[in-house]
């Protein structure tokens, strides 16, 4: 089993409650894959925003494409095609291309904590809703 860095937090609120911990990166299962990830689109919430604006005092360098309520109230960026949201194709290109970068140069970590055969969505889409995962949860075709 190999080892990852990921950054934790321990409870609701600013960078405080933040930790860098080691994670096991366990093995694929039969039936399992490990993929290379080459581009991640990534997704942001309520309590993300929050952190975001406590460790990013200047508000025009964060965007967000989900918790929109709570960005509008934070006075960021809002992407994606709602009414008012910009659809953030410019910044989506430069994070791409970024993200590409340093997952090629290894900079880049993804934590699985499941897979499930597409067939399985549902299941997946509970373990996901329950909160309690450490990790991405990955459907295989």
């Amino acid at each position: 089993m190999s080892e990852t860095i990921a950054v934790v937090a321990g409870a609701y609120g600013g960078p405080e409650v933040l930790s860098v911990i080691d994670v096991a990166v366990p093995e694929p299962k039969p039936n399992q894959v490990r993929i290379k990830v080459r581009a991640a689109d990534l997704v942001g919430t309520d309590e993300a925003v929050d952190v975001s604006v406590e460790l990013v005092p200047d508000r025009l360098r964060i965007a967000t494409i989900a918790g929109r309520e709570r960005g509008a109230r934070a006075g960021i960026k809002l992407l994606g095609g709602v009414p008012g949201a910009d659809p953030g194709t410019e910044i989506r290109e430069a994070a791409r291309l970024q993200l590409t970068e340093a997952a090629t140069a290894g900079r880049l970590r993804i934590v699985i904590a499941d897979s499930y055969p597409l067939r399985e969505a549902a299941p997946a889409h509970r373990e996901i809703m329950a909160g309690h995962t450490t990790g991405k949860i990955v459907l295989v075709p």
